[in-house]
């Protein structure tokens, strides 16, 4: 039986113990970031609810010039080509490239031999830490590197494989849990405060050319200072001018904060009654009231279902997760309506029971500036109850759909149970089941009554 993520921690632990004293390198300037927000479907359909869109394999492009340093180098090489990520806006990144603040134990120069390139182009921080080089035919083959900060290496494998992945321990690395797409590949690697997730093209190099890689990242010495997440979020000052009379904002600031707030919150009927209490507690600037309905590893950063950037809200108190949900809500309209998607009537209960999350979003009416909420259902003395498990916002309001590079398939935007191809529920989740030559004959029906069912059962099955 192959390993578990509980297996995997546990050598992690192991491993963590070893090394001390790593170096950190720290640079100070915002990151480039990229996200792609599926703008058809966030009104009209829960099944694109938060829908950020792979993108496909980008065709191979020739490699930069931009000096390469000798593969031999241990120091950071800045990457001064110009194919970067774009902005968090959704434009082209304009400012110099800077540096990874960490190595996350990955060595370039292993990586190069140990996949056949022919140079190091160099590092720089845009939506995750990119490292590029340049192969044996002369084209640019990037692995990017993202901390999955405040959750543990359990709980940070089943975020990453919210979509269906072919994953599983690595066999001579069983410390390191790999996953693979169509198009991509994945590593998660243990042993430091943050796993450390490397991704690349499968085309790009061969998982086994990569276990040297990986094996030397499970053994590199942990770094002891804060590791930042990516991309790197980077907010307004709190303002104190007057808040917008037609924004989100002001209307929870415009109702009474006197009124008598439910004690309980059971999922998914009071799903819009908990995002108030929370939209209220923002608009009154209420702390105390902010964190009560958050949940014990409750965390925030930007509004994607695989959760990029998060961190936990609690870990200042929640002082950061509140004024940027304040700072949100007051550019977004007063006049946008919730919308959480219709749970399949055989996921209430894991919905009630928190063994799965419910999304609701608020969205603008260009569909690009998101604010988003994940509730987790739980019981408390007999009774259902929700908290907040998940708050996703923007900086600033994107002006353009953004791409997300390297990331895995977002999780379903609501439970689906479990389905058989066949049963006539199968409809409501399209492209789960295949075509079947039931639905391709269907225009024949007419040419041949005999073979249907008597009763009619064979339409109402289709229907």
């Amino acid at each position: 039986m192959p390993a578990t993520p509980t297996t995997i921690l546990t050598n992690a632990r192991r491993l963590a113990e070893r090394g001390a004293g790593a170096t950190t390198r720290h640079f100070s300037r915002p990151a480039a970031v990229i996200i792609e927000i599926a703008r058809t479907g966030l009104l009209v359909g829960v099944a694109a609810l938060l829908g950020c869109r792979v993108v496909p394999a980008e065709p191979e492009r020739p490699a930069r010039s931009s000096a390469p340093a000798e593969i031999s180098s241990p120091a950071c090489t800045l990457y001064a080509g110009t194919s970067r990520d774009m902005s968090l806006q959704g434009s082209p990144s304009t400012g110099q490239a800077r540096c990874c603040e960490s190595d996350f134990g990955l060595d370039a120069a292993l990586l190069a031999r140990s996949c056949g390139f022919r140079a190091y182009l160099g590092e720089s921080e845009e939506l995750a830490c990119v490292h590029r080089f340049e192969d044996a035919h002369g084209q640019t083959r990037e692995f990017r590197l993202t901390p999955i900060v405040d959750l543990g290496f359990e709980a940070a494998i089943a975020l990453h494989e919210g979509a269906a992945l072919e994953a599983g321990p690595h066999p001579e690395l069983p410390m390191t849990w790999i996953s693979t797409s169509e198009t991509h590949r994945w590593a998660l690697i243990p042993g430091w405060s943050a796993t450390r997730r490397l991704s690349w093209e499968k085309a790009t190099c061969d998982v086994e050319h990569m276990r040297p890689v990986l094996a030397a990242m499970a053994a590199a010495a942990p770094v002891h200072a804060p590791i930042t997440p990516l991309p790197r979020l980077e907010f307004d000052a709190p303002s104190d001018a007057a808040i917008e009379p037609d924004s989100l904002l002001a209307r929870y600031a415009a109702m009474s904060s006197d009124a008598a707030m439910p004690t309980h919150y059971p999922l998914p009927r009071a799903a819009a009654a908990l995002v108030d209490h929370v939209l209220l507690a923002a608009a009154a600037n209420d702390l105390a009231a902010f964190t009560e309905r958050l949940g014990p590893g409750a965390r925030w950063g930007l509004p994607d279902r695989r959760q990029l950037s998060g961190r936990a809200i609690l870990s200042d108190g929640g002082t950061a997760a509140i004024q940027a949900l304040r700072q949100t809500a007051r550019r977004l309209s007063g006049q946008l309506q919730l919308h959480c998607p219709k749970i399949d009537r055989r996921m209430v209960p894991a919905v009630r029971t928190g063994e799965a999350l419910m999304w609701c979003v608020w969205a603008s009416a260009d569909g690009l500036d998101l604010l988003v909420f994940a509730l987790r259902g739980h019981t408390v003395d007999g009774r259902a109850d929700a908290t907040i498990e998940y708050l996703g916002v923007f900086p600033r309001p994107p002006s353009s759909p953004l791409r997300v590079l390297g990331e895995p398939p977002p999780p379903p935007a609501r439970p689906q149970p479990t389905l058989v191809c066949g049963d006539p529920h199968a409809v409501d989740y399209p492209g789960q089941c295949p075509p079947t030559e039931l639905d391709d004959d269907d225009d024949d029906d007419d040419d041949d009554e005999s073979e249907s069912e008597p009763d009619g059962s064979d339409s109402d099955y289709r229907r």
